[in-house]
């Protein structure tokens, strides 16, 4: 598997980022499947296991973005706040950058209230069917409820 350089110049586009995750996923499930090679057979197929994990990341992205659009329409004062917020905070609108996204305070509370009452992933649960070390720190046991 090829990664790219530091310096390296990446085309921008969707199918690109797409790729880098999708890179850095089957990094992982590798890293995974080497500390536990019984997890899976030679004939075993990540790439099911890739898009799961693709399509769950794209999927809770959706729903939260879609609570938090109800929300601002149910409570106007809210929506006017964070306008007022971004106005005063980002000096050019057009083009935010990280620093203007972390001096965003009523913003990310109102995410983070959003993302309280309406959970993308409200609970998994899953019962560990035998040991699992995930990492050189971290071991599932037989038999634990996973949440």
């Amino acid at each position: 598997m090829n990664f790219p350089r530091k310096n390296s110049v990446v085309k921008n586009t969707t199918k690109d980022k797409n790729m880098d995750l999708m890179i850095l996923i089957t990094k992982t499930l590798l890293d995974v499947f080497k500390d536990n090679p019984s997890v899976a057979g030679d004939e075993y197929d990540w790439r099911d296991e890739r898009y799961t994990m693709l399509g769950a990341g794209t999927e809770t992205v959706t729903s939260a973005l879609s609570f938090f659009s109800i929300l601002l329409a149910n409570h106007p004062d809210v929506q006017e706040n964070i306008y007022r917020e971004i106005l005063q905070e980002v000096e050019d609108p057009s083009t935010v950058n990280i620093s203007d996204l972390r001096s965003l305070t009523y913003l990310e509370k109102s995410l983070n209230e959003c993302l309280r009452l309406n959970p993308s992933v409200p609970a998994i649960l899953r019962k560990a069917t035998k040991n699992t070390k995930l990492c050189r720190l971290s071991n599932i046991f037989k038999n634990v409820n996973l949440e």
